[in-house]
């Protein structure tokens, strides 16, 4: 019953949005568990988890600044999750807008998920989460997101749907007022091949872990666009599963 009364409060009216919402979004996460190439997902994680990453984004999809030539510009972003509280995650990036190796700006952005429910057995995970909660808030987004996964031999497809809402002045937003979703599958948790929409724009890619915590992601935006992330994510030590490598 109380689970019952969980799905009732949370799950029901995130779809009905879901459902009757459409606009647009600008996102650039990087970060394992926490997005798929730039969207929240709602994906289980462990207890205990960190990860640091690096990524570029073409400017064409990032967020604006002015004089600079789209063509010559990209937005670098450093990243790192880390969950340490359960259910709970913090997330931290450092993003620098950068031409011809010059960097002409920086942002810094702090935002945290919360899981509502795990994704297990017939319910999806649902998560909600705030990024930019302070100062320009130039990458500033809040969100409701569930994911749902199956284990299909060694493969498992999942799929991510997602409303976000701005709630505080930003100078920019990161995911505007809308619905984003997207689909993964992975083989053998060492690939996974990603496709998602974030409501301004398409994105396709694949992310690989050539040792099991270091990980590489490549993608391509619009299918004319390429960025690319990589980065460590391990399981930490005092974790429930803290014998998992990642």
């Amino acid at each position: 019953m109380r689970r019952k009364a969980v799905l009732n409060t949370f799950l029901y009216p995130f779809v009905a949005l879901s459902i009757l919402a459409a606009s647009s979004a600008v996102g650039q996460a990087f970060s394992p568990g926490e997005s798929l190439i730039v969207i929240p997902t709602a994906a289980y994680k462990t207890d205990a988890r960190l990860t640091i990453g690096y990524g570029q984004l073409p400017n064409e999809v990032s967020s604006p600044y002015q004089g600079f030539d789209p063509a010559g510009a990209r937005d670098e972003a450093y990243v790192i999750t880390l969950q340490f509280i359960p259910r709970v995650s913090l997330h931290y990036r450092q993003s620098f807008k950068r031409a011809d190796f010059e960097q002409y700006t920086g942002d810094r952005v702090l935002g945290a998920q919360v899981t509502l429910l795990k994704d297990q057995g017939r319910w999806p995970g649902l998560a909600v989460g705030i990024r930019d909660a302070r100062g320009t808030r130039k990458h500033h987004t809040t969100y409701a997101v569930a994911t749902k996964s199956l284990d299909v031999g060694p493969l498992h497809p999942s799929i991510t749907v997602g409303y976000s809402k701005r709630f505080l002045d930003a100078s920019f937003l990161e995911l505007e007022d809308g619905l984003f979703y997207g689909l993964s599958v992975s083989a053998w948790d060492r690939v996974e091949l990603m496709a998602e929409f974030d409501t301004r724009f398409t994105y396709a890619g694949a992310r690989v872990w050539p040792v099991r915590w270091i990980w590489v992601t490549g993608f391509v935006a619009e299918w004319s666009h390429p960025g690319f992330a990589f980065g460590i994510s391990r399981v930490l030590r005092g974790s429930k599963d803290h014998t998992a490598s990642r």
